[in-house]
């Protein structure tokens, strides 16, 4: 180590590496012919100068640290990583790989890199797992990173040289990591893109060494959790592996079962326990072209992943997340897709409605199931969604009854006012002056979902709600946008009123929702025009007496009073709003729904700029 004056306070190098003034390799020349340098001196992730130019593929700046007395068997001080693990996969090797990694090698020198390996074993480095258990090779096959893998595995530049049985490991673990997170039907998916041929290689190891594979089944604790551990029979053989090659499912069960057995105990539940949860949840939501056998399968994971929130080892809320967003974004369910989805759907429910401390709603959950309704009424358009809307409706209202029961009566929490929130993407890209026929019946039949969805919701909540902002649901549904001018909006705005929303509430502004429409800049309104007029009054107090049948359908809503069977049938209808629609009143035909779908896709529709969105809207 080069210094000027031995009784001069070290320079912490490591602290000059990074952003936003970190050294160049000259720089750090001149530092080290006129500072004594503390070569071991950590930053505050605990990373030594040498790592942290590892990380950074910094070869010239490696090999003068190297020359000057770094240590390359040095580990860091919070996550036991070496300099090999850095210069393997760079600052990546403190962490595990995320949900669905992709592995891209653009920008990538891998031959800097295994040559910076090369200067690191030449000067002593030897193989350490850090604290997750992982040593270089396996944290470079954990990643996907094959070159470097190949390099451990091969050892033909380098005298660091792996055993059989680490060698098949590696492969092992390739291959997981390449089965977990690799399209398997994709046509790119084949040789060293598909997992089949790394546990061939482990195979073929084990075989010409004989030697037994790494590691023993069962010993963790997401194995016993999920009866897929003690159900499924690993692979033994390359016939084995060549049968289920073309079968995803199947292909995936034996990357767990892998998985289980060679990771190491530090990570493997947290590997692991995610991604089966996940595995479950596709195979029930996207289950087409599979047998009853795999759904049934699928569906006892669901199961298990929910038995699991209920023991606190699964984030409250998880599975019932993924089923909403699979529905969302999943298309069309076939039928034994929608009874089972909705069969746990309500499992979900159940676990909520459980008298314990440790379960509590996340509100973030309430806006979830009110994009959920929404999404559905606005974008399903096919007969064929009819026997998914009423489960879906039902699942809105046991909803409803958990939010009670776990935030209580008069919470701020609210489905509808998510639902209100957006009803103005009903009217994204639409124009009165420029529609078509079809677009125009198309948007009717939304606002007959929409409609039928609102007053369902008015059922259960509570139209006096205040929402955490401070806004009615009048606010939520009229504000600060201009599609107050719609005959639709006046329709739904009714329906509130008449449900007990007050017109005189006032926002966190102080503004009632006639004062707001009115004042507001953004949207040209007069209230004076006779287009407004009907709006005007409907927000403003009565000057006469309301009908008889208005003022008894506004006491009957607002104080709950059950009316079923009981009341006429016209005034039924005011009370319910409910409306016989015939299924082309609510949906398009099939040959309608093809050329909608050539026009703008499943999930097309516009927003107010006139672009075509290719997902779900929302604020």
């Amino acid at each position: 180590m080069a210094s000027v004056n031995q009784d001069q306070q070290p320079f912490n190098l490591a602290s000059r590496m990074e952003l936003p003034n970190p050294v160049s390799l000259n720089d750090m020349k001149g530092i080290f012919a006129s500072q004594n340098v503390d070569l071991d001196a950590r930053d505050e992730r605990g990373w030594s100068p040498l790592m942290i130019a590892c990380g950074k593929n910094k070869k010239k700046m490696v090999q003068f640290l190297l020359d000057h007395g770094a240590d390359p068997n040095a580990k860091g001080s919070k996550d036991g990583n070496t300099p090999m693990h850095f210069a393997s996969i760079g600052n990546n090797c403190t962490k595990l790989p995320p949900l669905d990694y992709f592995y891209s090698r653009q920008g990538w020198d891998m031959q800097s890199r295994k040559e910076i390996l090369g200067l690191l074993i030449n000067h002593g480095a030897t193989l350490t797992c850090n604290l997750n258990g992982l040593d270089p090779p396996c944290m470079a096959a954990i990643y996907n990173f094959q070159d470097i893998v190949e390099f451990f595995v091969q050892g033909k530049t380098h005298e660091l040289r792996l055993s059989n049985a680490e060698k098949a490991r590696v492969y092992e673990i390739l291959g997981v990591a390449v089965g977990l997170n690799a399209n398997l039907n994709a046509p790119t998916c084949r040789g060293e893109e598909h997992p089949c041929t790394h546990f061939c290689r482990a195979l073929s190891i084990h075989k010409e060494n004989s030697i037994k594979p790494y590691g023993n089944h069962g010993k963790s604790e997401v194995a016993a959790s999920f009866s897929l551990f003690s159900e499924t029979k690993e692979c033994k053989t390359q016939e084995d592996w060549e049968n289920i090659k073309s079968d995803q499912w199947s292909l995936k069960n034996q990357c767990f079962l892998v998985a289980e057995r060679v990771l190491p105990e530090e990570i493997k539940d947290s590997y692991i326990f995610r991604r089966v949860f996940e595995h479950g949840l596709d195979g029930v939501m996207f289950h087409k072209g599979r047998n009853q056998e795999t759904l049934s399968q699928c569906s006892q994971i669901c199961r298990e992943s929910i038995q699991l929130e209920l023991e606190s080892k699964l984030e409250l809320g998880s599975v019932l997340v993924y089923l909403m967003t699979g529905i969302r974004y999943g298309g069309e369910l076939e039928d034994e897709e929608v009874d089972e989805c909705y069969k746990l759907l309500d499992l979900c429910l159940q676990v909520f409605s459980k008298d314990s401390q440790d379960l509590k709603l996340d509100v973030k959950l309430v806006d979830e199931v009110g994009d959920l309704l929404f999404d559905f009424a606005l974008v399903f358009d096919s007969a064929k969604s009819k026997k998914m809307f009423e489960p879906l409706l039902q699942f809105g209202e046991g909803m409803v009854r958990v939010i009670r029961m776990q935030i209580g009566e008069k919470s701020c929490v609210s489905i509808s006012h998510r639902i209100l929130e957006r009803v103005k993407e009903l009217y994204w890209g639409f124009s009165e002056d420029r529609v078509k026929k079809d677009e125009y019946r198309r948007r009717q039949l939304k606002e007959n979902r929409m409609r039928r969805l609102i007053l369902r919701m008015m059922r259960c909540e509570d139209a006096t709600q205040i929402d955490s902002n401070g806004n009615s649901m009048l606010h939520s549904l009229l504000c600060l946008d201009g599609h107050a001018r719609h005959q639709f909006t006046k329709e739904i705005a009714l329906i509130l009123i008449r449900n007990g929303c007050d017109i005189e509430a006032r926002d966190a502004d102080g503004l009632t929702v006639k004062e707001n429409i009115c004042n507001s800049r953004r949207y040209e309104f007069d209230p004076d025009a006779p287009e407004n007029e009907e709006l005007m009054t409907l927000l403003s107090p009565p000057r006469t007496t309301l009908p008889l049948q208005e003022i008894a359908a506004r006491t009957i809503l607002r104080c709950k009073i059950p009316h079923e069977g009981i009341v006429p049938r016209h005034l039924s209808v005011l009370l319910t709003g409910e409306v016989e629609y015939s299924d082309s009143e609510l949906y398009l035909s099939p040959s309608d729904c093809e050329s909608s779908a050539s026009e703008q896709g499943e999930w097309g529709y516009s927003s107010p700029d006139g672009s075509v969105s290719d997902g779900v809207m929302s604020d």
